[in-house]
């Protein structure tokens, strides 16, 4: 497996995002997983957190709200080395884009993990694993 590999989200902007994601900023699955510690990278109160959060379903969340983001499936959260084997991957999304979508000004990245990890529970993808 390559660790190179991106996938563009919606496709149709794949040329645009080409250089524009390596400025975005990333969320590990492992940011919002319940059965995390923080010392494992959980970044978000377990009130807050689901159980086993993949990339595709961040990616779901995001591809809901028309928030273009990019995910990279091979990529292993160095803080979590278990992650890399059994839940591997991050995405990339357009924080610029996320806020204004939120209505928010003074939003930071820790407001848009916890939007993001109340979302994933609602989303077709989920309820089917």
């Amino acid at each position: 497996m390559d660790s190179t590999i991106t996938r563009f989200v919606p496709d149709s902007e794949s040329f645009i995002l080409t250089t524009a994601h390596k400025s975005y900023p990333c969320i590990w699955p492992s940011y919002m997983d319940a059965l995390k510690s923080a010392k494992e990278g959980r970044r978000i109160g377990q009130e807050c957190c689901v159980e086993h959060p993949s990339v595709l379903d961040i990616s779901e969340v995001l591809d809901r709200f028309g928030v273009r983001h990019a995910v990279q499936p091979y990529k292993g959260y160095p803080r979590d080395v278990e992650s890399r084997w059994d839940n591997p991957g991050r995405v990339l999304y357009d924080f610029a884009q996320m806020r204004d979508k939120l209505d928010e000004e003074n939003i930071v990245h820790k407001q848009c993990w916890k939007f993001i990890a109340s979302k994933i529970d609602d989303m077709p993808g989920r309820k089917l694993r």
